[in-house]
């Protein structure tokens, strides 16, 4: 008994002096990650911006622990763990903060993995929600270019929009060759001379501040704001000069609500006026068609140039359209519709001015220029209606941080082109950061049930985060998709639980105070003599914990043993039995025991102990090394 305590409490030693050592790996552990996070700042601005393993951490789910297996380091080992348990999750989680405010990074991400078996074969393994057996990969990002190039693009499409529409403001084109205008004109005096005396007029004199009117159009407007208006277009579109107007127009103009003027004179100065303008207009005709050709040749090029800006922004993919759209309320449906239109009307526009159209074309085209004007203008105003929207708020967040006289002031449904010019470079900051969470919220935490994928103790779990990427080939043709495979582990799946295990063991067992002598009968000297057994133990196994490198290396367990000894040689049969302690995974044995078929002759003599080993747990050992 003596014998068993002294092992034991070597044992005891051999455990506490491990446990010490491991305190001091701790200690040691923990001064060098203070001395590492007093870097972290410096080191985090090394890493390489372009390297999407840096946005990823990968965590071991066992029961309510959530351990860190792998987290990106430019300085030290990414893979904090080797070992995963076989009953466990792995989860795997992306910084998506961190990912949005890199306005360099591009590509679409997502996970896949596969389980190297000990037999040698190797299986896909389904990553919810990203790589599902039998279905196509989940993709999030970015394919062709960085969200702030991207952002860069549809901040230009925005301005080009604007200045299209400023342009147009400062040179309408309506009314080619002052039709309607004429016509207008043609209808005052007709509805002047159907005047009769039951409209309640003197013949003579003539209320033009009356509203003699039953049709709706023209209910709210007199005689005199017609002709108000009619006489001010004329100039505006410079058909007439003050010059031209008869001296009756002088009079009208200068009428006060009690006045009255003669009809004929009126009639006269307006028949007058009608002649001038007719003459002129037509003398006129080439001059003004030519400048609305110019005036549709120059919004048809700026046309060109939004088409283009859309053409390309859309080759940023859908994820990235949608995000983008998002902030002035439109998708990628719209933005297509809104492109088919403003091409179609291009091409209609660029009829009208190909000079081969012959003249029986143009004239037929001409008759719907205005309207192909008016939907191109409407198209583009689509683009530029930002009340309301994010990129509304983000011009006024920046607004409210500016000086006054840089302050953006929007207008009815759309920004001055020259006061977003102001602040384009924060403008185009602030987007680039709000599509990339947009496009990034949707980049979810995955999963790998390993239970469910069946993982065999011994298997290996291989993990990759995949990258695809448009890149041009040099003789400028279509992009074409790269894809970079970076490695994010490999682990091996264990059993990492205290588990209970049989094993068999050959024990060199020692007999304690062996008789000699007269006492010496029928003795069979067991001087480290061979015992065949199997042992019952509850089993640690190590689970790749840096602070528990000791244990992890030693892998003991402990339980009880049963062997066949050779104490006498009047014994067919003798039974040994004890407590046993194993080391690496059953692989060693310590041992201390009784022979059961002696116990009744002397109490001191039946105790034995011994060291041994498992054929089966060592070759086994042996075999999966080859």
């Amino acid at each position: 008994m003596r014998h068993l305590l002294k092992v034991f409490v070597c044992l005891g030693l051999l455990f506490q002096c491990a446990e010490t050592q491991s305190q001091e790996l701790n200690k040691s552990s923990k001064k060098s990650d203070n001395r590492s996070s007093q870097g972290q700042v410096s080191s985090q601005e090394k890493i390489n911006n372009l390297d999407a393993r840096q946005y990823v951490e990968i965590f071991e789910i066992k029961g309510r622990k959530k351990i860190n297996i792998w987290k990106y380091s430019q300085d030290s080992v990414n893979q904090q763990r080797k070992i995963i348990d076989t009953k466990s999750n792995i989860r795997i989680e992306f910084l998506r903060e961190e990912i949005s405010q890199n306005r360099d990074f591009k590509g679409n991400i997502t996970i896949e993995g596969k389980i190297v078996s000990t037999q040698g074969g190797e299986d896909p393994v389904e990553v919810y929600p990203y790589s599902r057996i039998g279905q196509e990969k989940t993709k999030i990002g970015i394919t062709n270019r960085p969200p702030h190039e991207i952002a860069t693009i549809f901040v230009n499409l925005i301005l080009e929009c604007l200045k299209t529409e400023e342009k147009v403001s400062e040179a309408p084109i309506d009314d080619i060759n002052n039709i309607r205008l004429l016509r207008r004109l043609e209808s005052y005096i007709q509805d002047i001379s159907d005047l009769t005396d039951d409209d309640g007029y003197d013949d003579d004199e003539l209320d033009v501040f009356y509203y003699y009117y039953d049709d709706e159009e023209l209910a709210n407007e007199s005689l005199y704001k017609r002709f108000m208006n009619l006489s001010k277009e004329f100039l505006v579109r410079n058909i007439a000069a003050e010059s031209d107007f008869p001296p009756v127009f002088n009079d009208v103009r200068n009428l006060r609500k009690e006045d009255r003027i003669s009809k004929k004179s009126f009639l006269s100065g307006l028949n007058e006026f009608q002649k001038t303008v007719k003459e002129k207009n037509d003398n006129k005709r080439d001059i003004v068609e030519r400048t609305f050709r110019s005036e549709i040749k120059k919004f048809n090029s700026r046309l060109q140039i939004i088409i283009d800006y859309i053409d390309y922004f859309k080759s940023s993919g859908e994820q990235a359209e949608d995000a983008f759209l998002s902030t002035i309320q439109l998708d990628h449906i719209a933005l297509d519709q809104i492109e088919t239109n403003l091409k179609n009307i291009n091409r209609q526009l660029s009829n009208y001015l190909n000079p081969s159209t012959n003249n029986n074309q143009v004239s037929a085209i001409e008759a719907s220029v205005e309207s192909f004007h008016f939907e191109g203008v409407r198209e583009i105003s689509r683009l530029t209606q930002i009340e309301g929207t994010d990129i509304e708020d983000l011009i006024e967040y920046h607004a409210q941080q500016s000086k006054k006289e840089r302050q953006i002031i929007a207008k009815e449904t759309s920004l001055s082109q020259d006061l977003i010019e102001i602040d384009k470079k924060d403008l185009i900051e602030k987007l680039a950061l709000k599509a990339s969470e947009i496009i990034y919220r949707d980049l979810n935490y995955a999963t790998i049930n390993l239970n469910k994928e069946r993982a065999q103790e011994g298997d290996l779990l291989y993990l990759y985060l995949i990258l695809e990427e448009s890149q041009r080939r040099n003789n400028g043709n279509a992009s074409e998709i790269v894809q970079k495979v970076l490695p994010i582990g490999t682990y091996e799946i264990r059993n990492t639980r205290w588990e209970v295990k049989i094993a068999d063991s050959f024990l060199l067992v020692n007999r304690i105070n062996e008789p000699s002598g007269d006492d010496a009968d029928n003795l069979s000297p067991s001087n480290f003599k061979g015992a065949p057994g199997v042992s019952l133990l509850l089993t640690y196994r190590r689970d790749g914990r840096h602070n528990n490198r000791f244990i992890n290396f030693l892998e003991p367990s402990i339980g009880v043993n049963v062997s066949y000894i050779d104490f006498s040689t009047e014994d067919d049969l003798e039974i040994g039995a004890g407590l046993v302690m194993g080391f690496f995974n059953n692989k060693i044995f310590v041992t201390s025991g009784i022979n059961l078929n002696n116990t009744g002759r002397n109490e001191t003599r039946p105790f034995y102990w011994g060291l041994g080993f498992s054929f089966a747990n060592i070759v086994g050992k042996l075999s999966k090394k080859d």
